[in-house]
């Protein structure tokens, strides 16, 4: 048996509804609603969320805790059934709940308190009345709590990787690398695959010169597709290890300095300790070279399959001291398929396509540049740069995919009872109302406006854009919009004319 226990205990019982609570002999109604979300990743790796989890059928269980020969019925919450998901408590109580499971996989599970407030009593009676949701859009009202429940095989699987010093033959110099994969039980791993990542002055050798199942993609990168790596035979056999990957990269002209070649592997199969899943190996490429200092680097992750202005993760915003405008790129040989807006919020550009099979990563360069120099005179070259990895998050549903529609609205019908919103002028005013299509079940979004050019005003951060122009000419009005787990951004442009045109 799995079992968990909650408790109100640290909850004022004087703060939730209590209907019947003076009436002697009588149950007072559920005050507190514990409510269970929960995602399932099954043994294919696929990710289930939301309505489509309860589609799939009954995998997972909460009953009431009881006796082991005791037949579990009548769950306090169920997977499949989308009526039976809050287990409902009163203040000062303790509930312990045992968990049972049907099929492997990992099992994501969401908690947090539901409460309701009496919002006005019966004049007459005294009686509570409408009772509502403690926040008006029915938020929760405690911090959520998150468990994990791995449910079947576990395989730790590991990578070394080893790169020689620099051979020359004729005009060629190559570094040998040796790359290999381990798999430490206790259980076999399937889908097991290794990605190689070859710094700057490094080429990858001909796709030709590499064995069955190796390939090179377009950004360099090397992936090596193992499939399944057996269950060792401990003791005799603790761990079972690959035949190992031989190639040689090929040395840049010119290239000079230590560079670090970085490999790193995944599977299917859930991963109990993830220390040993990255590798890497310095190489000399002769030559003086002086390595100048450098970030360490942030990661942000993105849904493959994911459309375009998804977000990658939160913002990478800089500091400006003198509170200038910032202004953002990036490079790297995957760059094309990113963009970074004025907020430092990276999306995915326009007709890109993120395939978690193909490639899980992508390394590149943030740069960052507030339009001046230390004299105060224009420049737009980067002031600071720092490296970004993008990884790509292995799904396979194609159920949620959030887009955004927008539409205007005329703010003021009494001044301006004519609006014409195919042909807006400078000086009107309209709002812009944007609406996220298709979200994740059970999140809240929130919407954070980008400024235009030579806009004054303040927006507001709602779905809704009080837009205006001073002069005739396009102006692009850009929403972030975000929500637990994901975001995505999207820009609308309204072309204003001249109050005399």
């Amino acid at each position: 048996p799995l079992q968990i226990g909650f408790s109100t205990d640290l909850l004022e019982e004087a703060d939730w509804y209590l209907a019947d609570g003076d009436d002697p002999g009588t149950e007072p109604d559920p005050p507190v609603q514990f409510e269970f979300v929960a995602f399932h990743v099954f043994k294919d790796g696929r990710l289930y969320i939301g309505e489509e989890a309860h589609e799939i059928g009954a995998h997972l269980f909460a009953f009431d805790q009881r006796a082991t020969d005791t037949a579990l019925d009548d769950p306090q919450w169920s997977s499949v059934d989308t009526d039976v998901n809050k287990v409902k408590m009163f203040p000062d109580q303790y509930k312990q709940l045992q968990f049972a499971f049907t099929e492997p996989g990992s099992y994501l599970v969401q908690v947090h308190f539901k409460g309701h407030v009496r919002k006005e009593r019966n004049r007459l009676t005294g009686a509570p009345r409408d009772w509502s949701p403690i926040s008006p859009d029915g938020t929760i009202t405690s911090p959520v709590q998150w468990y994990t429940f791995h449910v079947g095989p576990q395989a730790d699987v590991g990578v070394t990787l080893e790169a020689s010093g620099v051979s020359t033959s004729g005009s060629d110099k190559t570094v040998p690398i040796t790359v290999t994969a381990t798999n430490s039980g206790p259980d076999a791993a399937k889908n097991v695959e290794v990605e190689i990542n070859l710094p700057a002055g490094l080429s990858a050798p001909a796709q030709e010169t590499l064995p069955e199942g190796v390939t090179v993609n377009g950004c360099g990168v090397i992936a090596w597709e193992i499939g399944t790596m057996a269950a060792p035979t401990a003791p005799t056999t603790p761990t079972t290890t690959s035949p190992p990957l031989t190639f040689n990269a090929t040395v840049d002209a010119g290239a000079t300095g230590n560079r670090t070649i970085t490999a790193e592997i995944h599977s299917e199969t859930f991963d109990p300790d993830l220390t040993n899943n990255a590798a890497s190996d310095d190489v000399s490429l002769g030559g003086t070279h002086v390595r100048a200092p450098s970030f360490p680097g942030v990661t942000r992750s993105i849904v493959e399959h994911a459309v375009t202005g998804a977000h990658a993760g939160d913002p990478v915003a800089a500091l400006s001291p003198d509170g200038r405008a910032l202004s953002y790129s990036l490079s790297g040989p995957c760059s094309s398929k990113f963009l970074v807006h004025s907020n430092g919020q990276i999306v995915l550009a326009a007709n890109q396509t993120l395939d978690y099979e193909t490639q899980w990563e992508y390394p590149l360069v943030l740069h960052v540049s507030d339009g001046v120099n230390a004299a105060g005179e224009a420049d737009t070259s980067a002031d600071d740069s720092t490296p970004v990895l993008i990884r790509v998050e292995d799904s396979e549903t194609s159920a949620v995919h959030p887009t955004v529609t927008f539409t205007l609205s005329n703010p003021d019908p009494t001044s301006q009872p004519s609006l014409d919103f195919d042909r807006l002028v400078v000086g009107q005013s309209v709002n812009v109302n944007a609406q996220v299509n298709n979200l994740p079940d059970g999140v809240t979004p929130t919407y954070t406006w980008d400024l235009p050019p030579d806009w004054a005003g303040s927006p507001v951060h709602t779905s809704f854009y009080p837009a205006g122009a001073f002069r005739a000419g396009p102006e692009t009005y850009t929403v972030h919009i975000k929500w637990q787990g994901g975001g995505i951004t999207a820009s609308y442009t309204i072309n204003w004319v001249a109050a005399s045109s």
